[in-house]
């Protein structure tokens, strides 16, 4: 139901992995005895804020338990995105071509959901290529749509509300970093 369940205030060796237009990924240990080890469960989600308001959403796939030492358990998680995954286009499908903009093509293919986790956002390009696709899974065939572009593009995610919200952005490389990476705080 995506409530809020357990605050997990004992995990450690919290690590992040965000990668330009692929799945994230999250590691995070809790104690072997930590009760809040109950709520971990495969397909679970996990937020991760970061220091940040809202923070990313994961979801867990995997455990792993290390009982030297006191024990511990350590997650392995993926970003929400990969649930596109869990859903493919069956048989062939081609779309776009002249008046079938790219927003058009990223909405089919969300369209064809099994649930509705995600809905479009922002969309920067209005090209008219054609696409096809065949026994592919959505988000395969979701990131394949701006392979094409001569442009840099970047896939943004809002999971702060439900449906989440994908966003398929210009990305300007020639322009002022937005973050900065600070010693013993980011790095």
């Amino acid at each position: 139901s995506r409530q809020r369940v357990a605050i997990l205030e004992n995990a450690y060796n919290i690590i992040e992995t965000e990668t330009l237009n692929a799945i994230g990924s999250l590691t995070f240990t809790l104690p072997f005895d930590d009760p809040k080890n109950a709520y971990c469960k495969q397909m679970h989600y996990a937020r991760w804020d970061d220091g940040n308001e809202n923070g990313t959403l994961y979801r867990i796939l995997t455990s792993t338990t290390d009982r030297a030492a006191g024990g511990s358990i350590t997650y392995e998680c993926e970003h929400v995105v990969a649930t596109l995954l869990d859903t493919s286009m069956i048989g062939f499908h081609t779309l776009g071509g002249v008046g079938y903009y790219t927003r058009n093509v990223l909405q089919y293919i969300l369209a064809r959901q099994t649930v509705a986790h995600w809905t479009l956002g922002d969309c920067d390009f209005t090209r008219q290529f054609e696409y096809g696709f065949e026994q592919e899974n959505l988000l395969s065939a979701l990131f394949s749509v701006p392979t094409c572009f001569a442009q840099d593009y970047i896939w943004t995610y809002n999971t702060d509300t439900y449906p989440w919200r994908i966003s398929l952005k210009a990305l300007n490389t020639t322009a002022a970093p937005a973050l900065y990476i600070r010693a013993a705080k980011n790095m």
